[in-house]
């Protein structure tokens, strides 16, 4: 499959140290996902960093994203070139990547997160407890 690839225009890493940084490096997240339950935290990583995201539903399964807004969701291979024609234009680019940051800030930031699990410890316990 790498070799269907220009290498100075797609490079696949295995295994790295940090991914924010890597992520910090890129252009464009593609999530070709296809099948699986869940939020796809690697999404998320790159939502966070203002990365614009290509990705299949199964992808962004979980999250409440809209499609050319927070990413661009695609159906088939036909869908993910013209995503990347899309965010070939720098506004739309820095646009969906801003967005994205923002949706993941609002919705996954560690604030809201320590909220919602005090409000599972909350009702797990029958009471109130403060969130720190």
């Amino acid at each position: 499959m790498r070799r269907k690839f220009l290498p100075e225009a797609v490079s696949f890493h295995g295994y790295v140290h940090d991914v924010a940084s890597r992520l910090r490096e890129a252009a464009v997240f593609v999530a070709p996902i296809v099948s699986g339950t869940g939020i796809k935290t690697k999404v998320l990583e790159a939502m966070a960093v203002g990365l614009p995201v290509l990705s299949t539903v199964h992808g962004v399964a979980g999250l409440q994203v809209e499609h050319k807004k927070h990413c661009f969701i695609c159906e088939g291979p036909a869908q993910f070139a013209e995503g990347m024609r899309y965010l070939d234009d720098p506004q739309a680019a820095g646009r969906m990547g801003s967005n994205a940051r923002q949706y993941v800030e609002t919705h996954f930031s560690d604030h809201v997160l320590r909220q919602r699990w005090a409000g599972v410890i909350r009702e797990l316990l029958g009471q109130t407890c403060s969130t720190p």
